[in-house]
């Protein structure tokens, strides 16, 4: 994200049914973005998923919301959210 001012709060939100239900991930901050002379941070945020049935059947969609400064911003992938489908792989 965007280094605009030192207090910031980054959310993922996602779904696993189409935005029937949503659930949030709170992002931690991780460090500057190499190289980027401390014009950005990086987040990391997890999701858990071990309790999920038929995982390999339905995508997960997610988007970003990012506070600073009392602002708002989001980031849907230009309306089209960012996707994760998941494959079943079998261990040898």
């Amino acid at each position: 994200v965007a280094n605009l001012a030192f207090e910031k709060s980054v959310i993922c939100r996602f779904t696993l049914d189409y935005w029937t239900t949503t659930s949030e991930s709170t992002a931690v901050h991780c460090c500057p973005m190499p190289g980027q002379m401390g014009k950005y941070d990086r987040f990391i945020f997890s999701i858990r998923l071990t309790e999920t049935v038929n995982i390999e059947s339905k995508p997960i969609f997610l988007c970003i919301r990012y506070n600073v400064n009392g602002q708002e911003f989001w980031d849907n992938n230009s309306s089209l959210n960012f996707q994760l489908d998941f494959r079943k792989r079998y261990l040898c």
